[in-house]
């Protein structure tokens, strides 16, 4: 069972036989309480790996899809969702923003997206300069990415957990781009598609402590800076999930 209206659709695995539902009044109210104070740290595509700052010493970035856990008591992103909703209605654009029920499901399967953001993105920004058009490099600056299909930015002001505003582009505008960033840096073929569960994470961590990984052979130009290589890998199964399960990712 699903419920779903124009602003949300929360929907369950087919494999599911009931799902729990949210109703978007009881959302709405949420929003009137308290949000989470912005964090002022740099977006996920400039952060350093050894920052200090308090957010990142504790608990570390996660860059993770959207699920009903999300927009759970004073979370930022129901205005967002619904705000951005509207606005994708505004521009005659019927697709709406989908939120998966949380459902947990076993390592490796897909369902999810979560990784952590540790490397430094100073090589993927110059990675950038050197093989996209300024134009193409502007669909890896978001704060939200979503599944549906519209040109540029979407700038909502609006805070998140970690800006004062919230900025939405496209999975499938981004999906290109970084797809020939993978083809330019020859990113091996056993790079994880699946990141439930910190596995780029943990597949370009074990390569910089130990200087391999198990059953990778691959030579090329991402071994050359792993931050680097890191970032493509992420940016491109991002927008991979977001559009095979139909959902938001963004920073938590």
């Amino acid at each position: 069972m699903a419920w779903q209206t124009r602003w949300f659709c929360f929907h369950a695995p087919p494999d599911a036989d009931e799902a729990a539902t949210i109703g978007l009044d009881k959302m709405r109210r949420r929003v009137n309480r308290r949000l989470k104070p912005a964090v002022d740290i740099n977006r996920y595509g400039g952060h350093g790996r050894r920052c200090t700052r308090l957010r990142c010493t504790v608990m570390g970035v996660y860059l993770v899809s959207a699920n009903s856990e999300h927009l759970e008591g004073g979370s930022p992103w129901i205005d967002v969702f619904t705000t951005l909703d509207e606005t994708l209605a505004a521009m005659g654009i019927d697709d709406g923003i989908q939120v998966p029920v949380y459902r947990h499901q076993p390592r490796g399967t897909g369902y999810a997206f979560e990784e952590k953001l540790i490397f430094s993105g100073d090589g993927f920004n110059e990675l950038c300069r050197r093989e996209l058009s300024p134009r193409d490099v502007e669909v890896f600056h978001w704060d939200v990415l979503v599944p549906i299909d519209f040109e540029g930015p979407i700038d909502l002001p609006l805070k998140n957990y970690y800006s004062q505003t919230t900025t939405a582009r496209s999975a499938q505008r981004m999906l290109p781009a970084a797809m020939r960033l993978a083809a330019a840096i020859e990113l091996p073929a056993e790079t994880p598609k699946y990141c439930d569960n910190l596995q780029l994470t943990s597949f370009f961590g074990d390569f910089e402590e130990r200087g391999h990984a198990a059953n990778v052979t691959a030579t090329g130009p991402w071994r050359d800076d792993l931050g680097m290589a890191f970032h493509t890998a992420l940016y491109l199964r991002a927008a991979e999930h977001s559009i095979r399960r139909r959902c938001p990712i963004f920073c938590s």
